[in-house]
């Protein structure tokens, strides 16, 4: 998103999915959708974003295509780093530093969606969105417990500034849904 509102372009909304990066909150049209390269090109269209993007780093470009183009992404930060004329380690300083830690419990397809509920119960009054499985945001970061589109499994993922508190976050949900087996 940096590469492109730093190369000229309008600024437009901008659709990461649901595991979107702390560091990407500092842009003021941002908006989450599902986990999924199709959810993600959906609202890029629907909401006329000029970007979207994917928790691998993947990313979409409206005005190009309404797709995942890694040569596109690659041209946008080559572009960012000429315009900028600073190498990439530059303006990479310029992101807020986090951590990710991910996690994947095999589960059976018939108890995958009950048992990320089931997770909702660790986090009390957290605030939780549901969105795309449960998803608690907090002050340093956030975990998310999703059901995987496409195998039988329970993917955990945690950011925060601190890396040991995201594995303490991975570490806390994988050991509930252990208890539940």
């Amino acid at each position: 998103a940096g590469a492109v509102v730093a190369v000229g372009h309008d600024p437009e909304p901008f659709f990461p999915n649901e595991l979107h990066i702390k560091s990407l909150e500092q842009f003021d049209q941002m908006t989450v959708c599902r986990v999924g390269q199709s959810h993600v090109v959906q609202a890029l269209l629907s909401e006329e974003a000029s970007l979207g993007g994917e928790g691998s780093g993947g990313v979409a470009v409206r005005r190009f295509q309404p797709a995942f183009d890694g040569f596109l992404a690659m041209g946008l930060i080559l572009e960012a780093m000429a315009v900028a004329q600073k190498p990439l380690s530059a303006l990479v300083d310029g992101i807020p530093k986090y951590h990710i830690v991910k996690e994947k419990i095999y589960c059976p397809p018939s108890r995958v969606h009950s048992v990320v509920e089931e997770t909702r119960t660790l986090f009390g009054h957290d605030d939780v969105s549901t969105a795309d499985g449960i998803k608690v945001e907090k002050e340093d970061g956030w975990v998310h417990i999703r059901a995987s589109e496409t195998e039988p499994m329970i993917r955990i993922i945690a950011e925060n500034v601190s890396k040991v508190k995201a594995q303490e976050d991975v570490d806390r949900v994988v050991s509930f849904i252990g208890q539940l087996a």
